[in-house]
C-alpha cells in the first residue's frame, strides 16, 4: 500500500494482473486477477459513475439536495463510496444530520449505524432518538442471548453472529453516544438494557469483560 503499484493493472491478451500480496507478511507480487479484461473495465466504469456523482453532490449548493445525493452513495455497494460519503456528511450540519438520522432507522445499513451514530453524536445533533434506539437493543438482546454460548463472537458457523456483531457496534456506539451527550431521559433505558446485557454470555470463551460492559460502568457507576 500507498505507491502507485496498488493502482496499476497489466492487461495482457484478455487477461489482467495486479500487483497482490500473495503471502503476508511479505512483498507484493505481479499475479494474476481474477477477472476477464471485460469485467475489469466495467468495474472501472461503475468507479467512475460514482465519483462524478460524489462531484455532482459536492458541487451543489443547496444542503438539503447535496445531503439527499450523498445518501444515495451511502445506498450505494461501494464500500469507499460509503465512507467517503460519510465523511462529508458528519461534516455538515442540519440538512446533513437529518439524512444521517434517516439512514440510522434504515436496517439494511445496519453495519454502518454505529458510523452514523459517531457522525451525529460529533456533530451535537439534536433529535437523535437515543432512548428508542437503545431500547429496540434491549429487546433485541433480550431474544439472542439465549441462543448464543460463551465464545459465540467466534462462532462462524451460527446463522446470526454477523447480525449480532453489526447490533453489538451499534449498541456500543448508542451507549457512547449516551455518555458524551447525556440526552434527557436516557437513563432508564440504560439500566433496562444493562440487564439484559447482564445475562448474554460472554463473547469470548476466558472473556472477563467487553467494551459494551464498560461503557455501561461509566454510565452507571457500578
Amino acid at each position: 500500500m500507498g505507491d502507485l503499484r496498488t493502482s496499476a493493472v497489466w492487461i495482457q491478451h484478455g487477461r489482467t494482473y495486479g500487483f497482490l500480496q500473495t503471502n503476508n507478511p511479505g512483498p507484493s507480487r505481479l499475479a494474476r486477477l481474477g477477472a476477464s479484461e471485460r469485467e475489469l473495465r466495467t468495474s472501472i466504469q461503475s468507479v467512475l459513475l460514482l465519483r462524478g456523482a460524489m462531484d455532482r453532490a459536492m458541487a451543489d449548493p443547496d444542503p438539503a439536495e447535496r445531503s439527499r445525493q450523498l445518501a444515495a452513495l451511502v445506498r450505494s455497494k461501494n464500500e469507499i463510496a460509503r465512507m467517503s460519503a460519510v465523511e462529508k456528511l458528519k461534516h455538515g450540519g442540519a440538512a446533513e444530520a437529518n439524512v444521517l438520522l434517516e439512514l440510522l432507522s434504515d436496517k439494511s445499513l445496519l453495519g454502518w449505524h454505529q458510523d452514523f451514530i459517531e457522525a451525529l453524536v460529533g456533530m451535537h445533533a439534536t433529535g437523535v432518538p437515543f432512548a428508542q434506539l437503545l431500547g429496540e437493543e434491549t429487546t433485541y438482546w433480550s431474544k439472542v442471548c439465549r441462543i448464543f454460548t460463551p465464545g459465540w463472537w467466534n462462532d462462524m458457523q451460527h446463522p446470526d453472529v454477523e447480525t449480532a456483531k453489526n447490533h453489538y457496534t451499534r449498541t456500543f456506539a448508542l451507549l457512547k453516544g449516551i455518555h458524551t451527550l447525556d440526552p434527557p431521559g436516557a437513563r432508564p433505558f440504560v439500566q433496562d438494557f444493562a440487564a439484559v446485557w447482564s445475562t448474554c454470555p460472554p463473547l469470548e470463551e476466558r472473556e472477563k469483560t467487553n467494551q459494551i460492559a464498560e461503557e455501561l460502568k461509566l454510565l452507571l457507576g457500578h
